[in-house]
Order: C-alpha cells, then structure tokens, then sequence
C-alpha cells in the first residue's frame, strides 16, 4: 500500500510504503498529526489514524457542554466523547467535541477504537487495525486533528491574501514605471524643446523633433478649392483632407514619442547640467521613481517573495503564463485609460486657456492664442476643442477664413459625438455653407444632435415636425421636442411654444399655459417679448393672470 504526506512545507511527498511512514515518525521528520493521503483516495488524514495508533477516550468524569460551531447551539458531552465527530441535533452539520481544557488531563496511547474521518456523515463500529507501533511520543486527539485542518485551511487563505498583495504591487509599480514615469518624461522634455535648455548638447533629438513638426505642419496644410470644383472634387478634395488630418495625428504620437526621449536624456544629465527651470518637471520624476522604489521594497518584505518571488516560481508554467497576459491585458486597459484621462484634463485646462483669451473682459480677444491652444487640445482628440476651432475657421477669428476647413472640423468633432457641432453642421448642410446643401445629411445631424438632447436641434426639429417641412408633418412629435428645449431655457423654444397655446397649434388652446411661456421667453430677454407679454395680458382675466404668473414663478429648467 502506498501513501503521500505533506511535508513541512506543505508540499506532496510521495508514494511512500507504510514501513516508510512508520520511520518518518521514528525519526521525527513526521508527526502524528501530520497529513497522509492513501494511493487511490482523496482524504487526507492525520498519520495517527493511517498508522493505527491514537489517544484513549478518558473515562469517567463529569460531562460538558460545548457550543455547535454552525449554530451556536448547546450540544451535551461525556469526557468519552472528547475527539468524536458529532451531529448537531439542532442544524444537522458535523463538529468534533472539543477538550475540556486544563481539567481533562493528557490520556496515554492505546489502541485506537472507533476512529471518524473529517466529512463521515455516520460513523459505526470500526475493527482493531492490525497495526499499532509502539510510540514514545503520546499521539494527538482527534480534536489537535481539527484544529489542524483549520491552520492548514488558514494558511492558505492568507497565502491567497498574500498572493493577491503582490499582484496589486507588482501592478502599481508597473503603472508607476509605464504610465506615471513616461508621461513625466514627455512633461520634462517638451518644456525642455519649447524653452530651448539643453538644445546644443541634445542637437540630435532638438532636430528629429523640429524635422517631424514640418512634416506635421505639412499635412495641416490646407487643401485649395478650385473655382470649377465638381461635387466629386469636392468630397475627393474633403477625403484628402481627412487623410492628412489622420496622418499628421499619427506623426503628433511619434513626437510625444521622441519628447519622452528627449526628456530621458535631459533628467540623466541633471546632475552635470544646468536645467534652471525644469525643477519642478525633475522633482516630479524623482517623486515617481520613489514610489516605484518604495513599492518594490515593500514586495520585497511579503513572505515568500524575497527569494527570487519565490511564489512565482513555484507556480505552474501555465499558471504564470495566464496570470502574464491578463496582467498585459489589464495594464495595456491601466495605462489607456490613465492616458485618456490624462488627454482629457490636459484638453480641458487648454480649452479653459483658449476661452480666456476669445471671451477676455479686458483688452482685445488674442484670437491667435486661442486657436494654438485649441489646435494643441484637438491633437489630444477633444470634439469640443475641434468644434471650437472649426468655429474660429468659419468667422476667420485668429486664421484666415477657410469654410472648407471649418466644415471638415465640424465633421470629426461631430462623428466623435460632440451635439454642438453636429447642429452647426446641420446647419451648414442646410445652407451649403463649406458643403453641398443636402437636406437629407442636414436632417442627419439635426437628429443625432436632437437625441442627445441639445435644445437648439431639439427646437429646429420640432418646428419642423410642426409644419411638415423636411419631414412628415407629426404635431405631437414636433410639441414633444419643442417643449423639451424650452424647459432648457431656449428663449425661441419658449416663445414659439407660447404661441402652439394661444392658437391651439398641435396642443389645446390654453391661454394661461400661453402666457406663462410668453413671461418666460421675456424673462430669457426675448426681443419684443414685454410688448407680446402685455398683449396677452389684455386677453385674460385677472385670475388667469395670476394663475400664469404663478405657474412662471414655480417653473424651473
């Protein structure tokens, strides 16, 4: 008969004959509550029981209660019973009676009678086994078995913890050292270009970076309209554009590139070098590779990682494989998503900037920084910042007028969701502005900007709706949208909505709802809207009056 034991380690040792078991525990490399498992079978027991030796029941003595460690139930128990499994008589689950402590003293070893195995539902009359080596050690209680079983399952609970600790280690420092500490060298090597420190012991990467903003510039450029353009030309010339358009962003990602390196180069030299003005860049990667430093000494202390991680390497080949690639997976997602977010808050603060400068309270608008810092926030793939800056194209505010241009901006700012600019492009398919007037694109736009609730297409549309031009005539429909807008505050909305109710257009004529949205509209500072709100007035009576200016004052957008 052969058998496996777990060592010390709580590794499998094995197959091993039973004489090889019996001279494990001679020598003391095994003890009696050591675990063994029988070839064949899935129980591990303790070495006492698979040898046949086990301490003696004690006899006599008074009995005992012990709780039921499913239910907290009261179970009554001889000193006899001490090491025996049990069912509850309340809950039906198994337990082992425990020692009654100090009072019960240690029994000698005699032959085993009626052993239980852990998981036995019902336990009978077991036969003498063959086997009882003599022992000069006195063998563990069923009870030391137990709380055996539960060390080992606590153990393992804590390995998995400790595992779990190294992985989300291990994945913070490789966020550090892939995300965190790249973009702080790009950070440190654009300011390091744009302010010039650093350009003649660096010259090589100065001009790879000045090489590659040609070619961007190039690809910028734009495409000339010819006075005999065809409407093929014209979406030819539109799809070129759209092409240089890809490609100078494909070339902006090469020089984030080429300034991450560039500022690798220029934090290796700040020890030999000047770099007055990029203290606050440098501090920052210092701070990172800190943390990276600090969480790698920090792995190092968890238990069975120091050697080698030693875990690790004791895991399957298959094991780490997997755990390799959905770490890649969930990094490769880590660091995409740090970068966008870090795209987002950059664009934001640049369209802040950009804002500043057009809408300036003092002074002339600097429309020409406006546009270099919207151009910079739409190279980090902001629609609103592309929107923008189509609109600086359509009004030649800081570039020349160019309606070929802004309209190509319209359309990526619009295919990437923006609602505002997919209703200025409504707009401009509806009077051919940069485009060819297109009814059907216009009414394209005017929907997908309408759905996501932007109150100037929401109102186009259902006034639309409401008279059946462009599209089939559908009143309800066309209120629905209508009023959706004025409860965003849309001045026109209100007003056309005021006169639906005064004339009963596509809704129940309803003086009072009329003149509540009249008040409304001239509230928002609708032209003319006292004048209309006084002519209404003069057709209500005093409680409809009131009533309206009631409903005025309780509205909210």
């Amino acid at each position: 008969m052969s058998w496996y034991y777990l060592n010390e380690s709580g590794e499998v040792v094995g197959p091993v004959s039973e004489q090889a078991l019996k001279e494990l525990n001679v020598a003391g490399s095994l003890t009696e509550a050591s675990l063994v498992c029988r070839e064949g079978t899935e129980d591990w027991i303790g070495l006492a029981e698979a040898l046949g030796t086990r301490p003696s029941p004690s006899v006599g003595g008074e009995s005992f209660k012990f709780n039921c460690p499913h239910c907290d139930q009261q179970i009554a128990a001889e000193p006899a019973q001490i090491g025996v499994s049990l069912q509850c008589p309340a809950c039906g689950g198994g337990t082992v009676v425990p020692s009654t402590g100090e009072a019960v003293a240690r029994p000698q070893e005699t032959p085993l009678l009626d052993a239980p195995r852990v998981g036995d539902s019902q336990y009978g009359d077991s036969k003498k086994p063959d086997h009882q080596p003599e022992s000069s050690e006195p063998a563990e209680s069923a009870s030391s078995f137990a709380d055996r079983l539960q060390t080992g399952a606590t153990a393992g609970w804590s390995a998995v913890k400790r595992h779990s600790n190294q992985a989300a280690l291990i994945a913070q420092i490789e966020k550090l050292r892939n995300v965190d500490l790249r973009m702080a060298h790009y950070e440190l090597g654009k300011k390091c270009f744009e302010s010039g420190i650093l350009e003649s012991e660096l010259e090589e990467e100065f001009q790879a970076v000045r090489e590659l903003d040609a070619k961007i510039a190039e690809k910028r450029e734009k495409l000339e309209t010819e006075a005999d353009e065809t409407r093929i030309d014209a979406l030819k010339r539109i799809g070129k554009g759209a092409a240089k358009v890809s490609h100078a962003q494909a070339l902006t990602l090469k020089r984030q590139h080429l300034l991450t390196h560039l500022g690798r180069s220029a934090f290796s030299r700040r020890e030999n070098e000047d770099l007055s003005g990029l203290e606050a860049e440098i501090a920052a990667i210092e701070e990172i590779e800190r943390n990276i430093r600090s969480k790698e000494e920090e792995e190092a202390l968890i238990p069975g990682a120091g050697n080698a991680k030693g875990w690790r390497n004791r895991t399957p080949a298959i094991a780490v494989a997997a755990a390799l690639g959905l770490l890649l997976i969930l990094g490769t997602i880590v660091a995409s998503s740090v970068v966008n977010r870090h795209n987002e808050k950059r664009s934001a603060e640049l369209i802040k900037q950009a804002d500043a400068h057009a809408f300036a309270t003092a002074g002339t608008p600097d429309w020409q920084q406006t546009v270099v810092l919207l151009i910079e926030a739409s190279d980090l793939g902001s629609h609103e910042a592309e929107y923008k800056l189509g609109s600086c194209y359509l009004f030649g505010r800081g570039v020349s007028q160019d309606l070929g241009e802004a309209t190509n901006l319209f359309m990526r700012s619009a295919a990437g969701g923006f609602a505002e600019a997919q209703f200025n492009l409504s707009v401009c398919y509806a009077k051919g502005t940069g485009v060819e007037q297109s009814e059907q694109e216009m009414l394209k736009w005017l929907k997908l900007a309408a759905v996501q609730k932007f109150p100037q297409a929401m109102h186009s549309l259902g006034s639309f709706y409401l008279s059946g031009q462009a599209v089939p005539q559908d009143k309800t429909k066309g209120i629905e949208l209508i009023t959706g807008a004025a409860n965003q505050g849309l001045t026109q909305a209100q007003y056309e909505l005021s006169l639906c109710f005064e004339l009963g257009n596509g809704v129940q004529k309803d003086m009072v709802q009329s003149y509540k949205w009249a008040i409304l509209a001239a509230n928002s500072g609708l032209s003319g809207g006292d004048e209309a709100v006084r002519e209404l007035q003069s057709k209500l009576s005093d409680e409809q009056v009131e009533a309206a200016e009631r409903l005025a004052r309780d509205w909210k957008p």
